[in-house]
């Protein structure tokens, strides 16, 4: 039974470090995408904004 309980342990903090590295991927991410657009509008923002307008 220990050994299914270590390997319960195991796949959990696998699962939750693998959520953690993913949550602060998509933090930092986020956090360069929007610190870009505004530095570089030239690409696809105005392009969006043409289509709407």
């Amino acid at each position: 039974m220990p050994a299914s309980d270590n390997g319960k342990y195991n796949a959990l903090t696998v699962y939750i470090i693998l959520i953690v590295v993913v949550a602060c991927a998509l933090v930092i991410g986020g956090i360069a995408f929007y610190d870009g657009e505004p530095q570089r509008p030239g690409q696809t923002s105005p392009h969006a904004l043409d289509q709407t307008q």
